[in-house]
């Protein structure tokens, strides 16, 4: 049985929780696939919780560890955990 509904294991995707300052939409669960950059990441996600500015470029900061992740690594470099929360900031901010 897969551990979560619709996730096989060891499928290459994440569970994460991503959230935008600013949003009126609360903090979402994603499964974004682990080869996805975090800069595309963070393009889908500002989307999918409509954040109203999209014109600033924004990155994830990680809560658990305070660290902001390059737009360019991949998500599953980026040492994430499931159901870590994701912060989208903006890029000077």
């Amino acid at each position: 049985m897969s551990p979560q509904p619709g996730r096989e294991k060891g499928d290459g995707s994440l569970l994460v929780y991503v959230r935008a300052a600013g949003c009126g939409t609360p903090a979402l669960l994603m499964t974004p696939d682990a080869a996805w950059p975090v800069g595309v990441f963070c393009r889908v996600a500002a989307s999918t919780l409509r954040v109203a500015d999209r014109t600033v470029a924004r990155t994830a900061s990680v809560r658990r560890t305070g660290r902001r992740l390059p737009a360019d690594q991949s998500l599953g470099d980026a040492g994430l955990r499931d159901y870590d929360l994701l912060d989208l900031v903006p890029v000077d901010g």
